[in-house]
């Protein structure tokens, strides 16, 4: 599957669009927000704040990579506080995080701040 990360401003080099491996990449869980209290009858009172996209956490594994695309997301890393992301399921407005280069292939997970398409 494809992706493409790229940075809120003009940028020369403000793009990476790679193949990312379906298998070893996770597309985050979908669950809604709230919180369980136990009551002193036994029972529970469940507080529901609804669904958020913005809870959501991506892992991806990047085996299709070259060196120029892997020092671009380094540079993501470094000098942009967010980045769009762009994969089947939407475009993102998120975080790089726990980017791994040491070894192919290369890991890096994404905090999404918000869905925007």
């Amino acid at each position: 599957m494809m992706l493409s990360i790229y940075t809120p401003y003009f940028d020369l080099d403000g793009v990476v669009q790679t193949e990312y491996d379906i298998v070893d990449s996770t597309l985050g869980n979908e669950s809604r927000r709230g919180n369980r209290t136990a009551t002193i009858d036994g029972g529970a009172i469940y507080t529901d704040l609804g669904f958020s996209e913005s809870d959501k956490t991506f892992s991806f594994s990047l085996k299709k990579i070259d060196k120029k695309q892997i020092a671009n997301l380094k540079r993501f890393l470094r000098e942009y506080r967010e980045v769009f992301l762009t994969i089947s399921g939407g475009v993102y407005n998120g975080v790089i995080v726990n980017l791994n280069t040491s070894v192919i292939p290369i890991k890096f997970d994404f905090l999404v701040i918000k869905k925007v398409a």
